[in-house]
């Protein structure tokens, strides 16, 4: 996929998240060399290590680690759908959200470190 598709899905998700008003911001940092590993930031500057089946508050359960993007599946509950339904917004059993890892998304990152603890 090309960057700007994902920029624009999670940009997309972004809007439908905050129809329920449950998402914060959530920033992926990259992957372990063997993508098994990866590490996110809930804008509280603070690091997250998260792998497949791991799941973050208000976006969902990780499906997948790759270099370039973490895959989140969020799934909503029958009353999220009734809300959504409600303002006439787009209802969805599960949505897969591809979120770009940060230094594709901000090209001006051009490395970056987590700090040691």
């Amino acid at each position: 996929m090309k960057p700007a598709v994902l920029i624009a899905a999670t940009l997309v998700v972004s809007a439908a998240l905050s129809t329920t008003g449950q998402a914060g911001q959530l920033r992926y940092w990259g992957a372990s060399t063997d993508a098994s590993v990866g590490w996110i930031d809930l804008g509280d500057e603070q690091y997250y290590e998260v792998i497949a089946g791991s799941d973050i508050p208000a976006w969902g359960r990780v499906k997948e680690i790759r270099q370039d993007r973490l895959v989140v599946e969020h799934s909503l509950s029958d009353a999220e759908k009734a809300r959504l339904r409600e303002r006439n917004a787009l209802v969805h059993d599960v949505f897969e959200i591809h979120i770009p890892r940060e230094s594709l998304r901000n090209p001006r990152v051009e490395s970056w470190r987590l700090p040691t603890p």
